[in-house]
């Protein structure tokens, strides 16, 4: 299940959080498009529809600014692993 996980961490963060990050009981991680005054975008918990479109925000559960290094994006990759197996397993 990590590896799975991972995989899709990686995409998420590829995509810069505009692809769903499904964790399957009807929510999802969606990062905002637009940043804050700070520079950084919201990763926020998302009620999801049935038929899989976002519905509305639950919480907000991290932040990250948009980058293009390597190192930080595997920092981003670890972060959405390790939120999503916090909310995935419950």
């Amino acid at each position: 299940m990590k590896d799975r996980l991972f995989e899709r961490a990686t995409k998420f963060v590829v995509t810069e959080g505009q692809t769903p990050f499904l964790l399957g009981n009807g929510t999802a991680l969606i990062a905002d498009t637009d940043a804050d005054k700070k520079g950084r975008q919201a990763i926020k918990l998302w009620q999801m529809s049935a038929d899989g479109k976002p519905e509305h925000a639950i919480t907000t559960v991290s932040y990250w600014r948009p980058t293009h290094s390597r190192l930080t994006k595997a920092l981003h990759i670890s972060d959405i692993v390790q939120i999503a197996s916090r909310y995935y397993l419950r």
